[in-house]
């Protein structure tokens, strides 16, 4: 089935919507949370969260990527139950390296918020789609499916300092296209 299909059914209030979208897309959503959370059973819940609030949207929204929307979803939930269960236990160790991008990004208000603004997720669609494809695939396993760099290494079959490298370099790249749009007065 596919995905403006699928969206209908949502539409439509229809509750075999949620089955098709988990037998699509249940997986890499998992991933995604464990990805995360490191924690299988907490990342079924967070999936089973997720699933409820594309519900609640798909009622009056439509996407124009129904997995991208979807995967959104899933990470949020699983950075809020993320920061929920370790509110009083903050260590050193982040579950998703996101404090790597913060000199890349603007700094007014927290990073989640200004990853959610409309103009700036473009604009790092845009820069996602510049990049040579296996640099895009090492930057999209660390920032959004939180990956850490030995298994992103591990997956691809390169040393972890090619990720490393590979990853500076597309945050500078990243740090250099928004400084051109504005978002840093340097």
């Amino acid at each position: 089935m596919g995905d403006n299909e699928m969206i209908r059914l949502f539409h439509n209030r229809d509750e075999t919507a949620i089955s098709h979208v988990r037998a699509a897309y249940g997986e890499k959503c998992m991933q995604i949370a464990v990805g995360i959370l490191k924690n299988r059973q907490d990342a079924e819940e967070v999936v089973s969260d997720a699933y409820l609030v594309l519900w609640d949207r798909l009622g009056t929204e439509t996407p124009s990527n129904l997995p991208a929307y979807l995967y959104r979803i899933v990470r949020n939930q699983a950075l809020m139950r993320y920061d929920r269960e370790n509110a009083k236990k903050r260590s050193v160790k982040e579950a998703v390296p996101l404090s790597e991008l913060e000199d890349c990004l603007p700094s007014d208000g927290d990073l989640q918020s200004q990853l959610d603004e409309r103009e700036l997720t473009g604009l790092i669609n845009a820069f996602l789609r510049m990049l040579p494809v296996c640099d895009r695939r090492i930057f999209i396993c660390r920032y959004f499916a939180g990956m850490e760099v030995k298994n992103i290494a591990a997956k691809y079959g390169i040393g972890s300092s090619r990720v490393k490298m590979s990853l500076f370099r597309s945050r500078k790249k990243l740090k250099e296209m928004l400084t051109k749009e504005g978002y840093f007065n340097e």
